[in-house]
C-alpha cells in the first residue's frame, strides 16, 4: 500500500507507481525542503491528496550526474494504516510519532483522516536532547513506565508504555514461586529429619 512518485522542480508528478491521476505537490514542505537543500527529507503526517488516507512520505533527489544538477525528485508514502496493524500485532501498548509529535500510528487504535490530531509536544521524547530514555507518568490513575528511541534521520519517535503492575506482577510471581518452593524444601527437609530422629 505504498507509492513511489517522480516529480520535477515545479512540484508537477511525472510517474505515479499506483497509476493514479497525477497532482502537484510544490506546496508541501518536504518538496520545498528536499529541493531547497538538496538532501533527503521526511514529511509530518500528511492526508495524500490522491487517495485521502493518513501517510508519511520520504523524499529523496534525483541528481545528474554529469553536472551534478538536481533534476528531479523520488518520493515513497508510507500508509499509517499499516503502522497500525503492525504495532497492534506486536505491542500492546505502543506508538510512534512524527518529528512535530503528533502520533502517527498507535497499538490500540487506528487513527482516521476525520479524527483530531493527538499531539504529545510537552512529552519527555520531544523535549529531550538525548536519543533514547525511559520516563514514569501516571495516566488513568495508575503509575505508568514509557521507554522511547528517536530514529535519527526522520526525528520519529517509537514508544512503549506499561503500567508498574505489568512490569512487576512476572517479578512477583517469580519470587513467590521461589519462595514456596523454598518452603516445600523447606518442609521436605524437616520431614526427613524428624523421620532420620526417629529411626535413631
Amino acid at each position: 500500500r505504498s507509492n513511489c512518485i517522480l516529480s520535477i522542480s515545479t512540484g508537477d508528478q511525472l510517474i505515479r507507481t499506483d497509476r493514479k491521476d497525477s497532482t502537484n505537490i510544490a506546496d508541501r514542505a518536504y518538496f520545498q525542503e528536499c529541493w531547497a537543500n538538496k538532501a533527503i527529507a521526511v514529511s509530518e503526517i500528511v492526508i495524500s491528496k490522491a487517495a485521502g488516507n493518513r501517510i508519511v512520505i520520504i523524499i529523496v533527489p534525483v541528481i545528474d550526474p554529469s553536472s551534478g544538477e538536481m533534476i528531479g525528485s523520488l518520493q515513497r508514502s508510507f500508509d499509517l494504516a499499516v503502522l497500525h496493524g503492525f504495532l497492534a500485532d506486536n505491542v500492546k501498548n505502543g506508538y510512534i510519532l512524527d518529528k512535530a509529535g503528533t502520533v502517527a500510528a498507535h497499538s490500540q487504535f487506528e487513527i482516521t483522516p476525520e479524527d483530531e490530531p493527538i499531539v504529545h509536544t510537552d512529552e519527555e521524547y520531544m523535549t529531550s536532547t538525548l536519543s533514547s530514555g525511559t520516563f514514569n507518568s501516571v495516566i488513568d490513575g495508575k503509575r505508568t513506565y514509557t521507554s522511547w528511541i528517536k530514529e535519527p534521520a526522520t526525528g520519529f519517535v517509537v514508544a512503549v508504555s506499561e503500567t508498574n503492575s505489568e512490569i512487576m506482577g512476572p517479578a512477583i510471581r517469580s519470587a513467590l514461586t521461589v519462595i514456596i518452593i523454598g518452603i516445600i524444601l523447606l518442609i521436605v527437609a524437616i520431614i526427613l529429619s524428624l523421620m532420620m530422629r526417629m529411626e535413631n
